[in-house]
């Protein structure tokens, strides 16, 4: 597993930008800064993002072991669910799991051997699709820093849903000085008063659920109007505002009008 040394990062982009997802792009890398050369050997080591199911993206890390005493190097590529190559004396690649390239060998042509033998060309990994979460997490976010914020119960299925594809446990708000490692807190608007998480989702806020559809219909006249805007409106800032490092506001279109305010 890539988590069993430290290993110094190299910085390496493309056009400004970090688009590396191929061996080679990882020897380029490595060649760039003077360590290739000074290379006793080269592996591809993986490790499955954090999670609470058994099914997980994974780093992507590749190894240069240094001649000398002192740490290998690494590049890291996305984080993936599979990766390609072009297995020797076919002509077109061929998708594997990404178990199968976990401590395989690299050439410094970038030829990779799987521990089972198989010998690739042209290896890629393909990039996933991280759900939010499971993003955060990658950046270091423990999933009971995360919190996750809809109107009302009604929407709580969506973020159960969330979290449960994202394969986390999940702890629902109850005002009842909830806390537990390793678990997404989800909860309605109402709940977030006083809270604070590194990161914040706040969902569902569609047209009609933000603000609430049926407080709106029952309305007597203009002001009771203004007092729903205003009280929904601030129910929206204080989810928002639970957030120490990262927000991320979801909706289905149409959107809340009050997402606007947010630009």
């Amino acid at each position: 597993m890539a988590t069993e040394y430290e290993i110094p990062m190299l910085e390496r982009t493309k056009n400004g930008r970090r688009s590396m997802r191929s061996i080679a792009d990882a020897l380029e890398a490595l060649r760039g800064d003077g360590h290739l050369e000074n290379c006793s050997r080269l592996e591809i080591r993986t490790n499955p993002l954090p999670s609470q199911t058994n099914e997980a993206p994974s780093l992507v890390l590749v190894v240069c072991h240094l001649n000398s005493p002192e740490e290998p190097w690494g590049v890291a590529l996305p984080t993936s669910w599979e990766f390609r190559g072009r297995p020797l004396g076919k002509s077109t690649p061929e998708t594997f799991e990404m178990l199968r390239i976990d401590r395989a060998k690299v050439d410094e042509d970038g030829t990779v051997t799987l521990s089972d033998g198989t010998r690739l060309k042209a290896v890629e990994v393909i990039p996933a699709a991280l759900p939010w979460e499971l993003q955060a997490v990658r950046d270091g976010i423990s999933p009971s820093e995360i919190g996750i914020f809809v109107r009302s119960r009604d929407q709580l299925d969506r973020a159960r849903t969330a979290v449960k594809a994202a394969g986390f446990n999940i702890l629902e708000l109850s005002g009842d000085g909830d806390d537990h490692p390793n678990r997404i807190s989800i909860g309605t608007m109402h709940m977030a008063k006083g809270l604070e998480f590194k990161a914040v989702v706040v969902m569902a806020c569609d047209d009609e659920v933000l603000p609430l559809q049926s407080r709106i219909e029952a309305v007597a006249d203009e002001v009771e109007l203004d007092d729903v805007y205003e009280t929904e409106r601030q129910l929206l800032y204080v989810a928002c505002t639970r957030a120490r490092d990262r927000l991320m506001v979801s909706c289905v279109q149409p959107g809340s009008e009050f997402l606007a305010d947010l630009d």
